[in-house]
């Protein structure tokens, strides 16, 4: 049994695995997890010991933290449930025997280029949790373009930083998502409202000041960034519509 401990982010990542196994999968069958990028293999060894997934796949494109990987997985003695995999993305993967993939702490269009490159085989899954340090809206739209849906949003705030953490399965979606939705997720997904709430008003915050700068500003460089940013908040200020709404329904709900 491993002594550490799971930061939030990765907790929450363990929890939208297991969700995405009860959606999915009956409890009678197996579930094997793949974790791309998987760093020390914290997640993959907490999945296994947890019984939320009964294999692991624990994959790094470097040696240093496959190394690290190994150790970890020894010591919690899971050699024979975590197979550690040097891997460029999904390449080296076998997503055929694979129900989830996890692909977490890398940009948005390092990550949409981990799912392409995955070809069909990334449609077949039956559940994918990702989580992208920027640019969400490319893996919203790939997702989508993939025949497959978002279930479910965490946003988890951890040493100063938020992070978004989409649990998708297989099926379209019923509507196409609006540019706001694309941009900042769809509000009737999103499980922590109040943390998603505060972190759109951070940015909307700085945003305004951004605005408040350029106002005053001339040249074309300075009149295009106005128009970025008033978009921007456009977008902003239509997303949190949206959650005052879902948060709204929730209250009248309790009543």
């Amino acid at each position: 049994m491993s002594s550490f401990k799971l930061s939030d982010r990765l907790m929450a990542a363990a929890e939208c695995v297991a969700e995405g196994r009860a959606l999915c999968k009956a409890s009678g069958e197996s579930f094997n997890v793949a974790d791309v990028g998987c760093d020390h293999a914290f997640l993959a060894i907490h999945l296994a010991e947890q019984g939320i997934a009964d294999r692991c796949i624990a994959s790094d494109v470097r040696q240093g933290p496959l190394a690290a990987a190994r150790e970890h997985v020894d010591e919690a003695g899971l050699c024979d449930r975590i197979n550690i995999v040097l891997s460029d993305g999904v390449k080296g993967v076998e997503l055929e025997r694979v129900d989830c993939l996890c692909i977490l702490g890398m940009g948005g269009r390092l990550m949409t280029d981990i799912l392409e490159a995955g070809g069909e085989r990334i449609s077949k899954l039956s559940v994918m949790v990702l989580s992208p340090q920027s640019e969400p809206e490319l893996v919203r739209a790939c997702v989508m373009e993939k025949g497959l849906h978002i279930e479910s949003e965490r946003t988890v705030y951890e040493d100063g930083k938020y992070y978004t953490i989409m649990t998708v399965l297989k099926g379209e979606e019923s509507l196409p998502y609006k540019r706001h939705e694309l941009l900042f997720g769809r509000a009737l997904s999103k499980r922590d409202a109040g943390v998603e709430k505060a972190r759109l008003e951070a940015v909307l915050e700085r945003d305004r000041g951004v605005r408040e700068r350029l106002v005053s500003l001339t040249g074309e460089s300075a009149t295009d960034g106005l128009k970025t940013v008033e978009d921007e908040i456009k977008e902003l200020e239509a997303a949190l519509t949206d959650i005052d709404k879902i948060k709204k329904g929730d209250r009248d709900a309790r009543k």
